[in-house]
């Protein structure tokens, strides 16, 4: 699965990496993202002119009312993104969310009660972009509508399969070349076997 991400660059790296606009009056967040704190993070979508903008972790699908809900679309898995109602009517909405490096945790017993983290990064690329799909949520207190997304996750490579030992997932990780495709109407299922060239680096030991 994906949970913990960070995106470090400026806003500027960011618009040069994508070739897309930005708001020169408005603060990207930068830093290490937790899902769980369902943070805001900088993003492009498909709609409109390319322009990086913002969307909150945790996807609110359209039938859904409650924000709680966001807590279960975190991830959304390739192989059953149009089997699950949270996801089948949303499979358009396509997004990339730039990223530096991300992390998952090895296994190193059985029950997982020890448990080495490692930084993964795309090698040679010094900015990435995850796959995505988006949502508007009209947020009742705030009285506003945001935009969610969920990070699409695929069966893990055989690195990964040897970092993230317990569930063997991974993030889907665009190619360079993949990421207009992946704003298109190309088939969702010509992406998941995509397999990026990545090192992991334990963060101790």
């Amino acid at each position: 699965m994906c949970f913990h991400f960070s995106q470090i660059y400026a806003a500027k790296a960011l618009s040069q990496r994508f070739n897309v606009a930005l708001d020169e009056d408005y603060t990207y967040p930068t830093g290490r993202f937790n899902a769980f704190n369902f943070p805001e993070i900088p993003m492009i979508t498909q709609q409109g002119p390319p322009l990086l903008t913002t969307g909150t972790w945790g996807l609110i699908p359209p039938h859904i009312r409650d924000i709680e809900y966001r807590k279960y679309t975190l991830n959304a898995r390739i192989e059953s993104l149009f089997q699950k109602p949270s996801f089948k009517d949303v499979t358009q909405n396509r997004c990339l969310i730039p990223a530096s490096a991300f992390y998952e945790w090895q296994w190193q017993d059985s029950k997982g009660k020890t448990k080495v983290p490692f930084e993964i990064q795309y090698q040679g690329q010094e900015i990435f972009a995850l796959a995505g799909l988006f949502a508007p949520f009209y947020h009742p207190i705030l009285n506003i509508t945001i935009v969610t997304f969920t990070i699409v996750t695929t069966a893990a490579n055989e690195l990964m399969s040897e970092v993230h030992n317990q569930k063997k997932r991974m993030p889907l990780i665009l190619l360079p070349r993949q990421e207009s495709l992946w704003l298109s109407d190309i088939p969702i299922s010509e992406f998941a076997e995509c397999n990026p060239p990545l090192v992991a680096s334990p963060l101790y030991s």
